[in-house]
C-alpha cells in the first residue's frame, strides 16, 4: 500500500475538500484525486461519499485510523534512524559469562543508561569459550571473555585482570600440615609460594579458567 497515498488520504479526511487540501498541502487538485483514487482502487473499497459533500464511508473510517497509524509509525521510525545515525540510538549486544557479568553490569549500567537513554543493550551470558564465535557470526557486537590467545578475526583489548585466590580451609591444613597451619597462614598474608602448599590435594575443572591455572602451577613447579 503506497504511504504517499494514506498521508494524502489523512490529510483529505482533515478537510474533507479536495481543493482545501490541495491548496494546503501545494499540490494540484489532480495529484490529490489520483492518490485518493489509487487507494480506494487498493482498498477495493470507496472511502469518501462524493455528494451532497465529502464525507467518509464505513471503510473510510477504517483506513484513516490505519492511515493515521501508519503515518505515526513513519515518522518514529524517521526520528529512530535519524538518532541512530548521530550515534544517539541502536541497540548494542553484549556477552560475558554469567561470573563477569553479575560482577560488571550493575557498575556499569546505571551510567550507561544515563549517558545513552535510547540505547538498548541486550545482554547474552554465555561461557568464554562460546562468545568469540558468536562475536566472529555477527550475533554479539563485543563481549567480555577469558581468553589468553584470542582469536585474530577479532579486535581485542585487556579489560580487566582478575585476581585468583588459592583458599584453603582450616581442616585441610591441618590434615596435611598439622603445627605448620599456623605458620603458613601467617605467611600467607603477605604471599605464599605455592610449592609450599604442594601436600595438598587440588582438582581443577577442565573449563578456560581451569586450564590457565593449571599452566600456571606447572610452570610455577
Amino acid at each position: 500500500m503506497n504511504l504517499d497515498s494514506l498521508y494524502y488520504f489523512s490529510e483529505i479526511a482533515k478537510d474533507l475538500h479536495i481543493t482545501r487540501t490541495a491548496n494546503r498541502l501545494f499540490i494540484s487538485q489532480q495529484t490529490l484525486s489520483n492518490h485518493l483514487a489509487r487507494l480506494e482502487e487498493e482498498c477495493g473499497a470507496q472511502l469518501l461519499h462524493r455528494k451532497p459533500r465529502l464525507a467518509l464511508t464505513d471503510a473510510g473510517e477504517e483506513v484513516l485510523t490505519f492511515a493515521r497509524m501508519v503515518c505515526h509509525e513513519q515518522t518514529n521510525l524517521r526520528d529512530i534512524l535519524a538518532e541512530i545515525e548521530k550515534q544517539e540510538r541502536g541497540v548494542l549486544r553484549f556477552g560475558a559469562s554469567p561470573l563477569r557479568m553479575n560482577a560488571s553490569m550493575p557498575a556499569i549500567l546505571p551510567d550507561f543508561t544515563a549517558r545513552y537513554p535510547r540505547v538498548e543493550l541486550r545482554l547474552v551470558d554465555v561461557l568464554s569459550a562460546g562468545l568469540e564465535p558468536m562475536v566472529i557470526g555477527g550475533e554479539l557486537d563485543f563481549a567480555a571473555v577469558l581468553s589468553a590467545a584470542p582469536d585474530s578475526a577479532l579486535i581485542a583489548d585487556v579489560l580487566m585482570t582478575d585476581p585468583v585466590y588459592f583458599c584453603v580451609s582450616d581442616k585441610l591444613l591441618e590434615k596435611h600440615y598439622g603445627d605448620k597451619k599456623e605458620a603458613l597462614k601467617e605467611k600467607a598474608l603477605i604471599g605464599t609460594d605455592l610449592k609450599e602448599l604442594v601436600r595438598l590435594p587440588v582438582c581443577i575443572n577442565e573449563t578456560r579458567l581451569g586450564n590457565d591455572i593449571r599452566t600456571g602451577l606447572e610452570e610455577a613447579g
